[in-house]
């Protein structure tokens, strides 16, 4: 959102931008496993309901005790 806001009505070219390849979806798992790890080494994170919301969905997606 905050690049959207930032590019505004200008074109790439105009603000220099390039589009990067798309990468292989079935590689790439949302930064789920980094942030179940975090969560495991941080703890104290889970105090923020967003947070503890987001890693009991994670948890139930990946199948993570």
């Amino acid at each position: 959102m905050v690049l959207n806001s930032a590019k505004s009505n200008w074109t790439l070219s105009e603000l220099r931008w390039t589009l990067f390849p798309p990468g292989d979806p079935s590689s790439w798992d949302g930064m789920l496993h980094w942030f179940l790890d975090f969560i495991s080494r941080s703890p104290q994170h889970l105090a923020d309901n967003y947070l503890k919301t987001w890693h009991s969905a994670a948890k139930r997606v990946t199948k993570v005790a």
